[in-house]
């Protein structure tokens, strides 16, 4: 969140923006002067930007081209999910999922990445969310992960093989209840740049 510098203190810098390889920035149409520089060296340091709806109204004609006009950014209708990510899906979620999924990821201290999958796939007849069979995950992650332990909302660990193509991270979950953590194991804890 960018503060407006008056209510709340400007601390947006680029060494912060940094950590994040894409920007989203939602209709974001008040930039401070300190907001605006951070985002050029961000953008010059080889982040990427998604803009959708206006930016900097307020900024001068030619500060705002060179946000908008910057090879590092990219404009797209807010609910348009594919043109939102510049690099692609991060997580992909396949078989008869019906689009009922939802998942985040946490890195962990220790370089490994949890990914929480949770199935909206409620049945009204049956009063409860259905479970899932056969869902195959696969997420593009900056580590190595040797293994992968599937962690059921009952408490049941199951281990099962990871396929890795490149940094992408592909695993078969048998049985999706309603929340399931999916444990990617970075190898001796290295992360990859």
């Amino acid at each position: 969140m960018f503060p407006d510098g008056v209510t709340a203190e400007d601390r947006v810098a680029v060494a912060t923006l940094a950590r994040y390889g894409t920007l989203v920035l939602p209709s974001v149409t008040h930039l401070t002067a300190g907001q605006t520089r951070a985002l050029r060296g961000y953008l010059e340091g080889g982040g990427r930007l998604v803009v959708t709806g206006d930016l900097g109204t307020r900024l001068p004609d030619a500060e705002r081209q060179t946000l908008l006009d910057h090879p590092g950014t990219t404009r797209a209708p807010l609910h348009d999910v594919d043109a939102l990510l510049p690099q692609g899906r991060q997580v992909k979620v396949a078989g008869d999922v019906g689009g009922v999924t939802a998942v985040n990821i946490a890195r962990l201290a220790d370089g490994s990445a949890a990914v929480h999958v949770l199935n909206y796939g409620y049945d009204e007849d049956q009063d409860r969310v259905a479970a899932l069979s056969d869902v195959e995950l696969s997420v593009d992650l900056p580590l190595s992960a040797g293994r992968a332990t599937v962690l059921a909302s009952d408490g049941k660990r199951t281990d099962v093989e990871v396929t890795v193509a490149e940094s992408r991270h592909t695993v078969r979950i048998d049985h999706l209840g309603l929340y399931t953590v999916v444990l990617l194991a970075a190898d001796d804890g290295a992360v990859q740049a």
